[in-house]
């Protein structure tokens, strides 16, 4: 039995960790985080193509919103999977879950399989590790979007692109490994462009100044990322040819942000960023790594293609975060990576001093104490001061209209986590709180009398049922109440109410 433990030591090790992320992850699946619009929006996106062949929203039975494109913060590698887990397992907020979970899941595994390629088991386990006691791991990872299957996809492209190191193909114009670094690098952007898009730069920043065939690396790459790109186009622009769309694309990427200003969020920003503890957390993580690359050529050379990209990257999507209101999950990506390297980092710096040994016993012991402070610390706020909001009232007032809605209509009013519950073919809907984007829908109040749904949800506080309030509470009746969520019926039809 000994012998088996010590054989399979890391395995083991490894299988606790994941262990440990289901055990978290599962009795508070649904409802920590709780469902938000972005996550809200791809749930509705998988749903509709799985009903209809489309990447769209429903606004109304049978009508898509006009602007497809324009609803991609979470691309189709995701949706599309995301439709066939439904089509498998049936719709529904646990299904969805579950499947990011899988996804969670596979990242740690992956990122043990990149990290012991690199820097050997030992730095493997403590980058696993480390990623799965991170707060945000949860936050981003436990919702329906795609920073980590991103991720997934780019930890491929990286691996094909720099390792191994070349052998004797300076004379080949088409190289594989590139061209496959090129494919997931592709589908990393277009499953989350906000937060993968400076990657495409980053690569081509860090292979120019690699000084190593320059252009055909670049060529292999770009031909790469050609396939992710024309499938976008087919499913989100089918008249890409024409120059409507490219124009509202335009538009919306000057300020994605809109109506919020660039230099209002940078302002904003940089005022807030003595209290940004996660930020400052990783500035100091970060200078723990430029430090091991100033001291030591042996930790810089054989990586050298990977850590002039996390630079590279790192520095692109903090300008980018700084534009944005403030939204870290554009660094999720970042901070990943500052775990996967962490450990070879420190563990560089300390070979380089020179000190004796004392209580620790040697830099080994050093290095591993280090690392498991970070670890508890973060075991320690992920549960006690980690912000992954508790709530179940989407699901609540999505079952009681479900279940009482049949052959009826429902109206809803700025709620897209209750909307993408409720099914499609007798859904009406208006959103009007998305940054950047025009209003999705009508108002389904200011129709003929007689077009009026029989359910209405909204807020009591949303600015458009404020509008209709005397003639909601003259046609309607409130039926149910939760979270801050009404629900009204028709009272011509109240007596048919179950």
């Amino acid at each position: 039995m000994l012998n088996f433990f010590k054989k399979h030591l890391f395995a083991l090790l490894l299988s606790a960790i994941i262990l440990g992320v289901l055990i978290f992850s599962l009795p508070t699946l649904t409802t920590k985080p709780q469902l938000w619009t972005d996550e809200a929006l791809n749930i509705e996106l998988a749903r509709n193509f799985l009903s209809y062949g489309r990447l769209g929203l429903v606004v109304e039975p049978g009508v898509f919103s006009d602007v497809p494109f324009l609803l991609q913060s979470t691309g189709y590698p995701l949706t599309i999977a995301l439709a066939a887990v439904f089509k498998i397992f049936g719709f529904g907020l646990a299904q969805a879950r579950l499947f990011v979970l899988a996804l969670m899941i596979i990242l740690l595994v992956l990122v043990y399989w990149f990290a012991k390629k690199l820097f050997g088991k030992t730095q493997a386990l403590w980058a696993t590790l480390l990623i799965a006691t991170f707060a945000p791991f949860y936050g981003d990872g436990r919702c329906v979007t795609g920073e980590i299957s991103g991720f997934i996809f780019l930890i491929f492209g990286l691996y094909f692109l720099f390792y191994p190191p070349e052998q004797n193909d300076h004379l080949k114009i088409f190289n594989p490994r590139q061209f496959l670094a090129g494919i997931f690098l592709g589908l990393a952007i277009v499953t989350k462009p906000s937060v993968y898009l400076m990657l495409l730069p980053a690569v081509f920043i860090t292979l120019f100044f690699l000084k190593r065939r320059f252009y055909s690396r670049a060529f292999n790459v770009l031909i790469g990322l050609a396939p992710a790109a024309f499938f976008w186009l087919i499913l989100n622009v089918p008249n890409f040819l024409a120059k409507e769309p490219w124009l509202k694309i335009i538009n919306y990427y000057k300020n994605p942000f809109a109506p919020l200003s660039v230099s209002g969020n940078v302002f904003l920003n940089f005022a807030g960023l003595p209290h940004n503890t996660t930020l400052i957390y990783f500035f100091v993580l970060l200078a723990i790594i430029f430090w091991a690359v100033l001291k030591r050529d042996v930790f810089l050379k054989p990586h050298q293609g990977l850590l002039f990209f996390f630079a590279s990257y790192g520095a692109l999507a903090l300008i980018y975060f700084f534009k944005s209101p403030g939204w870290l999950r554009y660094l999720i990506a970042v901070e990943l990576f500052t775990f996967i390297i962490l450990g070879p980092a420190l563990k560089a710096i300390l070979s380089s001093l020179n000190f004796k040994n004392y209580w620790f016993g040697n830099k080994a012991n050093l290095l591993g104490a280090a690392l498991l402070f970070l670890a508890a610390f973060q075991t320690w706020h992920l549960f006690n001061g980690a912000d992954l909001f508790y709530s179940d009232t989407p699901e609540r007032v999505a079952e009681f209209v479900q279940s009482r809605s049949l052959g009826k209509t429902v109206g809803i009013y700025n709620a897209l986590t209750i909307a993408c519950l409720i099914s499609p073919e007798k859904k009406f809907q208006m959103i009007d709180i998305m940054l950047g984007l025009p209003v999705l829908g009508k108002d389904f109040l200011a129709a003929e009398e007689n077009k009026w749904p029989d359910f209405i949800v909204s807020s009591p506080e949303e600015a458009l049922f404020i509008s209709h309030k005397s003639a909601i509470k003259k046609k309607y009746e409130l039926v149910y109440s939760n979270g801050g969520y009404d629900v009204f019926y028709l009272k011509s039809e109240r007596n048919k109410l179950k």
